[in-house]
């Protein structure tokens, strides 16, 4: 049995349906499977998967013909500007829905911080280096948070 190796490396914001070298590929690949002994191995990320096997179902090439590699799973990174991309593509209700939500959780970090950085509201005098140890742990813990919170908020502007 002969193997064609193809690897496809899109973003993943990009529909494989739309792109011209795709529909390209497809037919190569059905003229490539006409003969039975030839076996297509194609490997992607994780997050084409889904895009190829449209692909190959626009095409109406046999799943059998074709072996699909992908990566274990979507890195963190990719899955939270999906993340971010799906929220500034909601509706206004949608976001404000979300908004209304996520406030408490907001106010009360804030609220944390603000805490930390005055030395809370207990009636102790905390030394200054134990006020900038606590200054500086509270702004490790709630600064990636933030940073976060304040991306989607800007994005959904």
């Amino acid at each position: 049995m002969k193997r064609i190796g193809i690897f496809l490396g899109y973003p993943p914001e990009v529909s494989l349906r739309k792109e011209g070298i795709s529909r390209l590929l497809g037919f190569i690949m059905k003229a490539a499977i006409a003969d039975d002994r030839v076996k297509l191995v194609i490997a992607c990320p994780k997050w084409l998967e889904g895009n190829v096997r449209a692909l190959l179902e626009d095409h109406h090439i046999d799943g059998r013909h074709v072996e699909l590699m992908t990566t274990r799973a979507v890195p963190a990174l990719i899955r939270m500007s999906l993340f971010v991309r799906k929220f500034v593509e909601r509706s206004k209700s949608q976001k404000l829905k979300l908004r209304r939500r996520l406030a408490p959780f907001v106010k009360r970090v804030l609220y944390n911080l603000r805490q930390t950085m005055t030395g809370g509201s207990w009636g102790k005098k905390q030394p200054r280096e134990g006020k900038l140890l606590a200054v500086l742990f509270g702004w490790m813990a709630t600064s990636s948070i933030l940073v976060f919170l304040a991306s989607v908020f800007v994005a959904a502007g």
